[in-house]
């Protein structure tokens, strides 16, 4: 590798990304309206579903991202996709 430093840092930058993803899917989770006279919600489940996947989705771009920024390398242009397939 050109620089052996992106390589070991790349982990960390990892979860410290993921700590960000966490933080946003867990925002996006709202509680919803109430619908009977007890006051809890009809499914709450469905906000729970919301933040997953938008979690997820910043998740895998985030990784995307960070494995083509830390793993690239001019000998092996491809290589960083193998790791972002290891996904």
């Amino acid at each position: 590798m050109e620089n052996p430093v992106k390589f070991a840092f790349f982990p960390i930058m990892i979860h410290a990304f993921d700590i960000v993803v966490s933080a946003v899917g867990i925002m996006v989770v709202k509680a919803g309206p109430r619908d009977d006279e007890e006051g809890f919600e009809a499914n709450p489940m469905d906000s729970l579903k919301k933040g997953y996947v938008v979690a997820l989705v910043l998740a895998f771009c985030e990784f995307v991202g960070t494995t083509r920024w830390l793993l690239y390398t001019e000998s092996a242009p491809t290589a960083w996709m193998s790791y972002s397939c290891c996904t």
